[in-house]
């Protein structure tokens, strides 16, 4: 992860992610990595001063989802499967549960709403 000051026009690195590190789904950690991946999809939340990441390859199709706390410089994994190539659970349009969620996917488009999800 790295950051570009545009004043300073200099870049930083964040932290070296060479390894994944689930953690616990929801529990942030110092310890938690993604790892690195390629065409995740990703967006930035002003509300909490997050970056989101979904998704992506490393040598194999990822279905994760990921927060990370610029504030507090950690990552935690939010949702998804901590299996690589893992297929949609397609369950009934319009029916929302801690268990769905897209299936192993890269370069895929997120935007967020005005109401916090993204789509």
């Amino acid at each position: 992860l790295w950051m570009y000051n545009t004043s300073s026009r200099i870049w930083t690195l964040i932290a070296d992610y060479t390894s994944v590190n689930y953690g616990v789904k929801g529990v942030a950690n110092i310890t938690n990595s993604p790892g690195a991946r390629t065409g995740a999809g990703h967006w930035y939340d002003p509300s909490d001063h997050s970056l989101w990441m979904f998704g992506g390859y490393s040598s194999n199709y990822i279905s994760d989802l990921w927060k990370y706390s610029i504030d507090d410089g950690v990552w935690t994994w939010m949702s998804g499967d901590n299996q690589v190539e893992q297929p949609t659970n397609y369950p009934q349009k319009g029916t929302s549960s801690q268990s769905f969620w897209p299936g192993a996917r890269w370069a895929s488009n997120i935007t967020p709403d005005r109401n916090g999800n993204i789509w």
